[in-house]
């Protein structure tokens, strides 16, 4: 028999079958042996079938052992562990309520642990609950927080000689509600409050803490020190878990409250809404733990870098969507000793007020240094429209040139999807035309003009400044040509008006407030700002109306290449985007020679 090896790197069935098929038929034995249809084929199909098994358990086995490619969600956790990274649970759904007892029979009220409010969102009706006591001295609360849920609680008595962890049988707990009291035994009255543990450095043998984990059949457990990193239970303690369980994000948006429960003997309750429910989400997907686990790692639990704050933030606040972070010395101009925080929240444009306190107060202050001011700012969008040319050879495809230019709309939506609307997205020209080429097979060639567009709503009759920061640098022109492309219609000294931009005698531009077009064009405010880098910036602008929901201000860029800077997010206006299609000519055989052919000038 020759020296034939097994090729042992192919794992598939029929490649591992064809392997062991040669091998054999190079021996002697078996020689023109018919191997299908016969007992030895079955027994070559049963080798094949074990191996093909052992080679994809291997595999996944292997995969399992790092946390990039670990498919199960128990391998993820446990990797995480390992870094010091716990995931986020269920978050419910936070309002903010103003409560005032109308006739009180004292002025000395207190609302209670777990008094319920009663909401609908969509149709569906949710309770909300306190998860803290709220007191006052007139009969009226303000600020007081309501999550949606149902309030639980577990109860545990403890044994040394097993030292284990408490589970919380509920997939949809929001551990930021959990409150952990532990009594002397069953029937002592009193009870020691313990916190959940933030950092080692600070946890001494009596401190009183506890620990969460998520074990790897997806619940949270609740486990103590040991007497070295935080006090240890004694044996027969009584463990009393109270939590909140969560329908997550259902109830997000819920504006109107009625109150549900007596406020010591007293019902004529009045219930006014200073925020809205918000922030409810779903427990931590997989795919986040494996981004952000090494990260909050290299932030070592403590808000000094911008990437720490980003970390520290993505672990403990579940509603966000895309976030970005910066020091103030990277702002235009400098703000020294800041560190900029920007968020967009997955169900909304900008945080809420309740949001931003959590964020700032209960997140990002225990873990800074004392000298860092944080401030957070909302997103400020960058709409780009477009203006799309592409030639087709209709002999190529069945669909009609509307259809093409449909196809080429829907792959731009997709491409807006997959590339921008985070603060990391950058539109690249290059790209975007690939996506269209690649639309369909017919299509040979596009071309797209590109404008770049803000929004913002003025203050009526109040001379005011806006700076709008397109996030790239606008057109230089060397000519008369206007930067600001065009403008949404306002009304100034009783005239509608639009913006434009002129060149001074040192090449500067000005932004001047004009009515009318081409030669019927009247300043009707000669100085009204400036264009310089990337701005337009309006110094006294002063309308006392507009047209719309806001005034939109259309500029060329100086790059058709545009990148999100600072807070800024980019996305395609798909209703102000254009899209023509026409046949090529000399594609579809109309012109040989080629010595007629219209081509789309690169600007409008």
């Amino acid at each position: 028999m020759a020296d034939k090896r097994l090729k042992v790197s192919e794992l598939d069935f029929e490649q591992i079958k064809t392997n062991l098929v040669d091998y054999l038929s190079d021996d002697p034995e078996f020689a023109d042996y018919n191997f299908e249809g016969s007992a030895l084929g079955t027994i070559t199909n049963l080798l094949a079938y074990v191996t093909h098994y052992n080679a994809v358990n291997a595999n996944l086995g292997i995969n399992e052992t790092f946390l990039d490619t670990a498919q199960t969600r128990g391998s993820i956790v446990g990797h995480a562990r390992l870094l010091g990274y716990t995931p986020r649970s269920a978050s419910a759904s936070k309002a903010v309520l103003n409560v005032t007892v109308n006739s009180p029979t004292s002025q000395n009220l207190t609302i209670s642990r777990g008094h319920k409010f009663k909401t609908s969102a969509s149709g569906t009706t949710y309770n909300f609950v306190t998860t803290q006591d709220y007191s006052t001295t007139n009969a009226v609360f303000t600020g007081v927080d309501v999550y949606e849920g149902t309030l639980k609680t577990l109860e545990y008595v403890y044994s040394t000689s097993t030292n284990e962890r408490f589970i919380i049988p509920d997939a949809d707990v929001d551990t930021s509600t959990l409150k952990v009291d532990v009594y002397d035994n069953q029937s002592a009255s009193t009870f020691k409050t313990f916190v959940l543990a933030k950092t080692i450095t600070e946890i001494t043998t009596t401190s009183r803490v506890y620990f969460i984990s998520e074990n790897p059949d997806g619940r949270f457990e609740v486990s103590f020190g040991d007497g070295v990193l935080g006090k240890a239970l004694e044996n027969g303690n009584l463990i009393s878990i109270s939590y909140l369980v969560t329908n997550k994000s259902e109830a997000n948006g819920a504006s109107l409250f009625t109150n549900l429960d007596a406020i010591e003997t007293n019902t004529n309750v009045t219930v006014v809404t200073s925020a809205n429910a918000a922030g409810g989400a779903d427990k931590e997907a997989d795919d986040s733990i494996r981004r952000n686990a090494p990260i909050t790692f290299a932030s070592q639990n403590r808000c000094v870098t911008p990437k720490d704050f980003e970390a520290v933030i993505k672990e403990n606040f579940a509603n966000i969507d895309t976030i970005k972070a910066w020091g103030g010395e990277d702002n235009d101009p400098p703000d020294y000793g800041k560190v900029f925080v920007s968020i967009k929240p997955a169900n909304s444009s900008i945080l809420s007020a309740v949001e931003r306190d959590t964020i700032l107060t209960d997140i990002v202050k225990p873990k800074s240094v004392a000298t860092i001011r944080t401030e957070i700012v909302d997103p400020s969008f960058t709409y780009i429209s477009l203006e799309v040319f592409f030639k087709y050879n209709p002999s190529l495809t069945t669909k009609s040139r509307v259809q093409l230019e449909e196809a080429v709309r829907t792959a731009i939506a997709g491409f807006s999807t997959s590339t921008l609307n985070t603060f990391s997205g950058v539109f690249r020209h290059s790209n975007l035309l690939k996506t269209i080429d690649n639309t369909d097979e017919a299509i040979l060639s596009s071309t797209a003009r590109v404008y770049v567009k803000k929004r913002f709503i003025p203050t009526l009759n109040v001379a005011t400044r806006y700076e709008l920061d397109f996030s790239t640098n606008l057109y230089s022109s060397p000519t008369e040509d206007s930067v600001i492309n065009q403008s949404t219609l306002f009304t100034v000294n009783g005239n509608t008006c639009r913006l434009r931009d002129v060149k001074n005698a040192d090449n500067s531009r000005k932004v001047q407030v004009v009515k009318g077009q081409g030669a019927n064009t009247e300043v009707i405010v000669d100085n009204a700002g400036f264009v310089q880098g990337t701005k337009v910036v309006l110094t006294a602008f002063n309308p006392s109306n507009f047209q719309g929901n806001f005034i939109e201000v259309e500029c060329i860029p100086d790059s058709f290449d545009i990148a999100s800077i600072r807070n800024n997010l980019l996305t395609i206006d798909s209703a102000d985007t254009s899209i023509q299609g026409e046949i090529d000519s000399i594609a579809a055989g109309k012109e040989f020679s080629g010595v007629r052919y219209n081509t789309v000038p690169r600007h409008g």
